[in-house]
């Protein structure tokens, strides 16, 4: 099963650089195949987002992203809060997994850059939340956007739980029995029969 072929980028492109006659616009319009642009657009934007800047592992993103601006391709508007929202989720879930594997009292691991980075951007985009809930009208992105409040709350307590746990000093260890006590003899031998 193929998931994509290795030049779908490269055709993506070129079908966003195809000139569309006017004459042909209004007929385009009737047809779904006509939205085909816009989604290449978005999905391009997208993946230059996530994997972009011209010296990330995937480069390629972001060239036909450039590409496409110096040809003049006007892409999409982002909803901005859903993006905000997604992008938090995956910051969080990162931060979520690194503290689950850090676990309590590692002061050391707490103090990792990229834990301290993570922790940054989650308090950054916990105020972005808070801006998003008292500003929007959209009952939907209301709700998500309460429900990462509360997530961003909760994770940003457990990293500072963490960061205070110091490590438990075992102390003295002490036997249940005192083995260098001396031995109790009541010289009484007889045993209860129970009857």
């Amino acid at each position: 099963m193929h998931v994509a072929e290795k030049d779908v980028l490269y055709d993506m492109v070129k079908i966003v650089k195809k000139k569309v006659r006017t004459s042909l616009l209004p007929l385009l319009l009737l047809y779904p195949d006509f939205h085909v642009k816009e989604k290449i657009l978005i999905l391009i934007d997208t993946w230059q987002e996530a994997f972009g800047v011209p010296r990330a592992r995937y480069p390629q993103y972001y060239s036909a992203y450039e590409e496409l601006l110096r040809a003049g391709a006007v892409f999409p508007p982002r909803t901005e809060s859903l993006t905000e929202i997604q992008n938090a989720r995956g910051i969080m879930d990162v931060l979520s997994e690194m503290l689950n594997a850090i676990g309590p009292g590692n002061k050391e691991g707490i103090r990792q850059e990229v834990v301290v980075d993570l922790v940054d951007q989650c308090r950054t985009y916990k105020q972005r939340v808070v801006h998003l809930v008292n500003s929007t009208s959209d009952e939907s992105l209301l709700c998500q956007g309460l429900a990462l409040n509360d997530n961003l709350q909760r994770l940003l307590a457990k990293h500072e739980s963490i960061a205070k746990t110091e490590k438990l000093k075992p102390g003295p260890v002490q036997a249940l029995v005192n083995l260098d006590a001396p031995l109790i003899y009541t010289g009484d031998s007889k045993q209860s029969d129970g009857g």
